[in-house]
């Protein structure tokens, strides 16, 4: 796979003879398989190159790293050539942030060696955790907002009592009357609801590419949808 991917002997010897050369084959050969390009898998090595030299992997032998590890690295690697404080420096380090983010946690949890944080388990803890990790890896969103998130995506389970793990008897009513209850009992302002509607929007538009529902709810929360209903109170 690296001789595919790099010409020069330069550029090939390190991922050669870089640590755990195979693991990182491995998954290249893996990505391959899915259909990544080849510009994008030599993006790929490079950022698995660093990442075995950055959380020492091959000195750790089967020892799961943690996802606040994952987090301090990334932000090493993208603070790394201290550039100036501009907002086009800036922008570059959060886009490198991310990418060290996204590669680092889909190889590790390729190699089963991610620990991400527990939470109580709950109403689609398997799907929470899924979607979690997809906010956190496949989107670059910090952890932050990520919680906030699926703090929303729980309370709306919460509400249902979706205990099961089956999000397909989910529909728009229910969700309307999850909205109603937050602004009559929570007291949440009509600002606050529509970020609650983008919350859930987000997490059944990824539910429905993972099969876990039909096609069709996500597009049905809508801003539009929520105005009209705050429109008439």
């Amino acid at each position: 796979m690296f001789e595919r991917l790099f010409r020069f002997p330069h550029a090939l010897a390190p991922h050669l003879n870089g640590p755990l050369a195979e693991e990182r084959r491995r998954f290249l050969n893996h990505r391959a398989e899915e259909g990544i390009g080849r510009n994008s898998l030599r993006v790929l090595a490079y950022y698995l190159l660093a990442c075995t030299r950055s959380f020492r992997l091959a000195d750790r032998p089967g020892e799961a790293i943690s996802y606040a590890e994952v987090e301090e690295q990334a932000t090493l690697w993208a603070n790394r050539s201290s550039p100036a404080p501009n907002m086009r420096n800036m922008e570059r380090r959060r886009s490198s942030r991310g990418e060290f983010l996204r590669h680092a946690g889909a190889w590790l949890r390729f190699m089963g060696r991610l620990q991400m944080p527990t939470d109580p388990p709950g109403p689609c803890a398997d799907q929470l955790a899924a979607f979690t990790n997809f906010l956190l890896f496949d989107k670059g969103l910090k952890p932050g907002t990520v919680q906030v998130r699926c703090r929303t995506v729980r309370r709306l389970l919460d509400h249902l009592a979706v205990n099961n793990g089956s999000l397909h008897d989910v529909t728009l009513s229910q969700i309307d009357e999850f909205f109603v209850e937050q602004m009559n009992d929570g007291g949440y302002a009509r600002v606050t609801v529509k970020g609650l509607a983008c919350d859930l929007r987000s997490f059944f538009a990824c539910a429905e590419t993972k099969g876990w529902r039909r096609v069709g709810l996500a597009a049905g929360i809508k801003l539009h949808f929520l105005s009209s209903w705050l429109l008439t109170r």
